[in-house]
């Protein structure tokens, strides 16, 4: 099987890791798969990992939304001749590339409805998405959110999948500096960028809250953003300069999930969270908020703890966990059991390919 993937950039972000994970995926089950960028951007570990891969990426040369990249898109599928187009994000609006080519063309959306696009592919996909061969959502979440705005039928739940490492891995990591001032403390963790929906807001003032009570607990943000000034300002403004740190986009995630001892999620949207299931995988009992795809993930008391979206809540969760050494074992060792039994590449990567094929029996 031939499977083009066409997608904005591979900048850091679940889509990005999501479109990396499956065309590595396909390769390795022996489908010849590529990527299309819409811009020239990319996060230099999902460049790399594609290159030992050997999977082939390709961008755009002009602008995107124009008439020239309409073109130039139907032209990379001419000439590769994909058996499957499968887009991520603004990729769908490709699907005008393909009106004379007529390939099976499969859409994935990674978020709730408001948040998985911008205001242009909301109208698009509101227009077109019901022409797609498939629709795939990331959630039962996300797949009831856009079947209300986009009146879809032909939608199908594929649940992300992520990377399962041996549980000893990462554990002898060393960060540096960041590491130094992380020795001997409590780590608290959030993955995520510096967007309003992941309310990081709400995190920093809800450690700050939490800090008061248990003094040896530090937070680190890994994430980058436009919120990135107003989050100092705040970080400033409590006089948490030494207790929260941070560390913008890092290529170490692993690393930083095995040093740390509880993950927290304080988002007000989700699809799903690929950052929560790669915490949980390092064993990490995580808090968050009961958001979008977090609720199919994260069983409170069972492998996590849901927090309401305010600062006593969540503080309370924070100290709770904090001074409970047996329930956080018990919350990680349970979420890495069910990620290793649900959430694996390889689950996800199969899931697609079945589709993929019953897709192709239909237009025999």
């Amino acid at each position: 099987m031939r499977i083009l993937q066409i997608i904005d950039s591979l900048v850091v972000g679940g889509a990005q890791d999501v479109a990396t994970n499956l065309a590595i995926g396909f390769k390795k089950s022996g489908h010849e798969s590529r990527i299309l960028l819409l811009k020239n951007e990319s996060f230099k570990k999902n460049r790399d990992r594609l290159r030992i891969a050997l999977v082939k990426v390709k961008h755009l040369n002009c602008p995107i939304y124009s008439i020239s990249s309409i073109l130039e898109v139907e032209k990379v599928i001419r000439d590769f001749q994909p058996d499957i187009i499968q887009t991520h994000l603004s990729g769908f609006f490709y699907f005008l590339s393909n009106l004379r080519l007529k390939k099976p063309i499969v859409h994935t959306v990674h978020n709730l409805y408001l948040a998985d696009t911008g205001p242009k592919g909301r109208l698009f996909n509101k227009l077109m998405l019901r022409y797609a061969s498939a629709c795939v959502a990331v959630s039962m979440a996300a797949e009831q959110s856009n079947i209300k705005f986009h009146n879809l039928k032909n939608t199908y739940v594929i649940k992300d999948g992520i990377n399962i490492y041996d549980q000893s891995a990462f554990k002898n990591s060393s960060l540096g500096t960041i590491g130094k001032k992380l020795a001997r403390k409590m780590v608290l963790i959030n993955v995520a960028n510096l967007i309003p929906t992941k309310n990081h807001e709400l995190l920093i003032k809800s450690f700050a809250i939490a800090k008061k009570k248990i003094s040896h607990i530090k937070l680190i943000i890994a994430g980058d953003g436009r919120l990135k000034n107003k989050l100092k300002s705040l970080i400033r403004s409590l006089g948490l300069e030494n207790e929260v740190f941070l560390l913008g986009h890092r290529s170490d995630i692993q690393q930083l999930l095995s040093v740390s001892d509880i993950f927290v999620l304080s988002s007000n949207v989700e699809g799903l969270c690929l950052s929560l299931l790669e915490a949980m995988e390092r064993n990490l009992p995580v808090i968050s908020t009961k958001v979008g795809g977090v609720v199919e993930i994260v069983s409170n008391g069972k492998n996590g703890i849901f927090a309401e979206s305010n600062e006593q809540s969540v503080s309370k969760a924070i100290v709770k966990l904090a001074n409970d050494a047996v329930l956080r074992k018990k919350l990680g060792q349970n979420g890495r059991k069910m990620v290793k039994s649900k959430y694996s590449v390889d689950i996800m990567v199969s899931k697609y390919l079945k589709l993929y094929s019953e897709l192709l029996i239909k237009r025999q």
